[in-house]
């Protein structure tokens, strides 16, 4: 018996550490989530936006770079938190509301920034591998895919340092896009339903689908975050393309290491969320049990924003190279005027 106990001290001790790290992680943005909530509710305007300034202007005046391991801990916990009861919002004939439209246009959208990166890239003289990981993190959903999709690339040269440029451009971008898509919209007189499926198929982080989405209207932001999620499904099958890719073209294999059962492993946040749509279409659970949840998600959201505007330093562009920067730049541009011109191509009503 007091060996069954010693033995699991280490594992207590190492949750005991997850714990202290994650409420250190949270204490910053949530306290910059109060007092966005606070200042947006005296002055209006959205709350996301202004959690996101007032993160970008703290970090801005007093960034403490010990905080960084807290903050990359916490903040993707509570983000994907955020993102699974955002669930409790949204009920199948949501989702099933979406069409075969919708699927089509992902579908479109990712295959065609893949093939027109590669030649690109090609021709700019870029890394082949530096346009895999950038168009994943741009189709898919952002720093999560840039690092899924490196970690099969791990064995050519500086795939760290382009991972890591890809995740801090790709942020930076995606966080202009939650400003500026929102008013594309509203310039090509874009629907409700084409409003969702354009933000939520085209931003590239989740928390800035959410901020942009929601910004402009409930249901606007239902329809993203529903069409964000499918993009984000598509994960596997591109994870399982790269390898099958890097496999033909490159003759030492051995970096296939992951098992091929591994590439279809969805999120969990992913998973929670299409537990809890479920739970609500199928009904039998009361009411206020959702509207708590929702209440509880869109906090979690603003304090991951002020999360995301904590980190921000754009000072760390002016170490790369323009023609990498050019390149992400032309594909969000890019993949964004795809995914607008097959929503006119394609009969959404």
């Amino acid at each position: 018996m007091s060996y069954s106990v010693s033995s699991r001290l280490p594992v207590l001790h190492g949750w005991i550490q997850r714990a202290k790290c994650l409420a250190a992680g949270i204490i910053l943005p949530a306290t910059i989530a109060m007092a966005a909530a606070f200042v947006a509710d005296r002055l209006s305007g959205p709350v996301m936006l202004w959690a996101l300034g007032l993160g970008i202007f703290i970090g801005s005046i007093g960034r403490h770079t010990g905080d960084e391991a807290e903050l990359d801990f916490a903040m993707p916990l509570i983000l994907r938190l955020g993102v699974a009861l955002l669930g409790a919002r949204i009920t199948l004939g949501d989702i099933m509301g979406l069409g075969a439209e919708t699927v089509m246009i992902v579908i479109v959208s990712i295959t065609c920034l893949f093939v027109i990166s590669l030649f690109a890239a090609r021709l700019c003289g870029l890394n082949r591998n530096f346009a895999i990981i950038a168009s994943a993190a741009t189709s898919i959903c952002g720093v999560s895919a840039a690092v899924a999709v490196s970690g099969v690339l791990t064995r050519y040269p500086n795939a760290e340092r382009d991972t890591a440029m890809i995740c801090i451009v790709i942020t930076a971008l995606s966080t202009i896009a939650m400003i500026v898509y929102p008013v594309l919209a509203l310039l090509f007189h874009l629907d409700s339903r084409s409003s969702g499926i354009f933000l939520g198929g085209t931003i590239h982080d989740v928390a800035q689908v959410v901020g942009a989405g929601y910004m402009m209207s409930v249901d606007i932001g239902d329809t993203a975050i529903a069409t964000k999620l499918l993009r984000i499904a598509f994960l596997a099958p591109v994870m399982m393309a790269t390898i099958v890719f890097v496999a033909g073209r490159i003759s030492n294999t051995d970096m296939i290491s992951m098992p091929w059962y591994s590439c279809f492993k969805l999120p969990w946040f992913l998973l929670l969320f299409l537990l809890t749509v479920i739970v609500h279409s199928i009904g039998g659970v009361p009411e206020v049990f959702f509207l708590t949840a929702g209440v509880f998600s869109q906090a979690c959201l603003v304090v991951a924003i002020a999360g995301l505007g904590l980190k921000l330093n754009f000072n760390m562009f002016f170490s790369y190279s323009f023609k990498p920067l050019a390149f992400l730049m032309c594909q969000t541009i890019g993949f964004a005027g795809i995914v607008l011109g097959l929503i006119y191509l394609t009969p959404l009503g």
